[in-house]
């Protein structure tokens, strides 16, 4: 099973040794719309998951390719990463 959006948010905010609640009030997200997102629920935009990324300090690129895999099986990009 491929890594989805929900699984990527939970591990990199755990390896950030944070709560919920401390990643709400770290980057501005609210704590409801980060458990959903944990929960596979809805659908975040890119500017709340870069606002998340940023603030565990992870990459923007791992978020981008998950939430649009479509853009990377194009053959310009194979080799991108």
């Amino acid at each position: 099973m491929s890594e989805t959006i929900a699984d990527w948010l939970r591990e990199e905010r755990k390896k950030s040794h944070l709560t919920q609640l401390e990643l709400a009030a770290i980057s501005e997200i609210g704590l409801s719309q980060i458990g959903a997102i944990e929960r596979g629920e809805g659908n975040p935009t890119m500017s709340t998951m870069i606002a998340l990324s940023t603030a565990m300090k992870a990459s923007h690129e791992k978020i981008i390719r998950l939430m649009f895999p479509h853009l990377f099986e194009a053959d310009e990009f194979k080799n991108i990463g």
